[in-house]
């Protein structure tokens, strides 16, 4: 069952940290290893891991397919926006939402 969960992302290396994390839990949720999930993904086997692990970064496209696979649904938040949020200031920013 999918429910909505506020969130809003800033390009950070931390934030790409806590992004990938949110992936990996939420493959774990669900009862999937890495390598379950690379040729659900139609990756070759052992990338997800390394998209985990922080060794390679996933293209656009990938991370597409890696959120769709897991039951996910990527926002794009107009960068402005996002920084205002970040910065406390919620009121100026569009909220958005994402599906685990």
């Amino acid at each position: 069952m999918k429910s909505p969960i506020a969130t809003t992302m800033v390009a950070s290396p931390q934030s790409w940290v806590d992004f990938v994390d949110q992936f990996r839990l939420r493959r774990q949720s669900i009862g999937l290893t890495s390598l379950e999930l690379d040729p659900v993904i139609g990756v070759a086997q052992g990338l997800v891991s390394k998209w985990e692990c922080g060794d390679k970064n996933p293209s656009g496209l990938m991370l597409h397919c890696w959120a769709q696979s897991l039951g996910c649904r990527l926002l794009l938040v107009p960068y402005r926006w996002a920084r205002l949020e970040h910065m406390g200031r919620a009121d100026a920013a569009i909220p958005t939402t994402r599906e685990v």
